[in-house]
Formats: C-alpha cells, sequence, structure tokens
C-alpha cells in the first residue's frame, strides 16, 4: 500500500461488548489459528487485544496465557496470491448483481458488518473484471468452435434448405 490517502487497513483497538459490528468467520480456519504456534496452547478470543480489518477480512492479535505472548489469528482464508477470498467473493457479488462500492457498504452496514474502503473495492474489482474477461473469450471461443463443427456436420442439410 503506497501513500497515506488510501484506507485499507482499519486497525480497532481491543475488541468490546460495545463494537457488536459482525464478521465473517471461517470456522475451520479460526479453529486452526486459535493455537499458540510456539507452545500450542489453545487461544481465547476474550484475550483479543487488537483486530485488524481489510475489508471483510480480519486478524485479531490474542495475548497469550501460557507464554505471555501475543499471537496473530487470521479469521478467514486467503488465496494463493494472499487475497482475501470473503472479500473477492463479496466483491464478485456486488460486480455480478451490478452494484458498486457505495451501495455494497449500505448492505454492508445494515447487516453491521465492516465497509470496504473504495480503493480495495477496486484493487479486487480490477482482478475479478480480468478474471470474468478472460473466461468471457474462453466461453467465447469455445461457441465458434462449438457452431463451426455443427455447420461442418449439417453442411449438407444447409445447403438443401438454400
Amino acid at each position: 500500500m503506497s501513500g497515506g490517502s488510501k484506507k485499507e487497513v482499519e486497525v480497532l483497538p481491543k475488541v468490546t461488548r460495545e463494537d457488536n459490528r459482525k464478521r465473517i468467520v471461517d470456522l475451520d480456519v479460526l479453529g486452526e489459528n486459535l493455537k499458540c504456534k510456539e507452545c500450542q496452547s489453545i487461544l481465547f478470543l476474550t484475550n483479543t487485544i487488537e483486530e485488524k480489518c481489510i475489508g471483510l477480512y480480519s486478524i485479531l492479535t490474542i495475548k497469550r496465557d501460557s507464554c505471555q505472548g501475543t499471537t496473530k489469528v487470521e479469521m478467514s482464508s486467503k488465496d494463493e496470491n494472499g487475497k482475501s477470498e470473503v472479500t473477492a467473493s463479496i466483491v464478485l457479488g456486488a460486480v455480478h448483481a451490478g452494484v458498486g462500492n457505495t451501495n455494497l457498504n449500505k448492505l454492508l452496514a445494515c447487516a453491521n458488518l465492516p465497509s470496504i474502503s473504495n480503493y480495495l473495492y477496486k484493487q479486487y474489482e480490477k482482478m475479478i473484471g480480468t478474471a470474468i474477461e478472460t473466461e468471457a473469450r474462453t466461453s467465447c471461443l469455445q461457441a465458434a468452435i462449438e457452431e463451426k463443427q455443427l455447420v461442418i456436420e449439417n453442411i449438407e442439410k444447409l445447403r438443401n434448405q438454400l
């Protein structure tokens, strides 16, 4: 992230009961990550001292009881490029539904979920747009090949009709 004007990461202080924003959590990922990497003891969400939100992806910093350090705990998964799968899925849904970042954030606010910055939305929209264009080209090429094959198979019928 370059420049200070682009808000991508929202750092929240210790999560309290007054902070009732919801989160999208992959239970398998969270379950695997709620262990100390050093001593393998179980971590408790009540010991959370900080949360970083990057779109709908959250990382908790949890204080360990056993060895007195802290552990970063991811609440959902990332793809091979380090992009949040949940944020990518939500932006894909927004693009598919024809809504932009402003309307998506209104929907997220109604669900009491963290918002997605315009900068982050545009990053994911560009990534998704490229994938959609690639798939569309492949699909059109496949359709052209199928149409050509059908013409070749039915050339005699076509000649007789003309």
